[in-house]
């Protein structure tokens, strides 16, 4: 069985078997990894469609220590056949293991009540600083919502800069109380066809 990660990884190792998560998986998070812990929570209930605990040890285990091995954003990420574990020296590093660990998650899965993950060993970090993408919405209008859908899927691959177009010719989307005619006029444009766009 093969496995795609987007962005590749650095080194993945694939063994033989598979870890089953099942109803009332405990995921393991302690201190500063008690916020991802929470996350992988959800993310797991809603993959598979069960409750999903947290403990100070689990099947599932974050782990945040002070590895020198590891870069700032870096992780290691292990599945056997007894659990998964995510290393990492920051909480972002742990972010982005779990990030890998949600590609690994099969489709469909609430079907059967149990998640599969392949065994493999990932070892990761970013190849650079700045992983960012831009989205421009002078031209063409973007709500709060899709913002926040945006934001989520550049997490979910790794993203790191989200450079935001807010203002020129096309129009204004940043609101100062100050100068409100900024927005109330700035904010619009007339279409060639002559409708508003804004």
């Amino acid at each position: 069985m093969g496995i795609s990660i987007i962005p590749q990884p650095a080194k993945v190792e694939l063994a033989k078997g598979v870890f089953c998560l099942r109803e009332g998986v405990v995921v393991g998070a302690t201190g500063q990894a008690d916020d991802v812990g929470a996350y992988v929570q959800s993310l797991l209930q809603e993959a598979a469609g069960f409750s999903v605990a947290i403990g100070d040890r689990g099947a599932v285990e974050l782990v945040l220590n002070d590895d020198a091995a590891l870069p700032e954003e870096g992780y290691r990420l292990s599945v056997q056949t007894d659990g998964v574990q995510i290393k990492a020296s920051s909480t972002s590093g742990l972010f982005y293991g779990v990030q890998t660990l949600r590609q690994l998650l099969p489709v469909g899965a609430k079907e059967t009540g149990v998640l599969e993950l392949p065994c493999v060993a990932i070892e990761d970090l970013p190849r650079f600083a700045w992983r960012g993408l831009h989205l421009d919405v002078c031209r063409h209008f973007f709500g709060v919502d899709f913002i926040k859908r945006y934001l989520d899927w550049m997490a979910a691959y790794k993203y790191n800069v989200f450079h935001w177009h807010l203002t020129e010719d096309q129009g204004w989307r940043l609101a100062l109380p100050k100068y409100p005619k900024l927005a109330e006029i700035s904010a619009w444009r007339t279409e060639q066809d002559g409708a508003r766009h804004g």
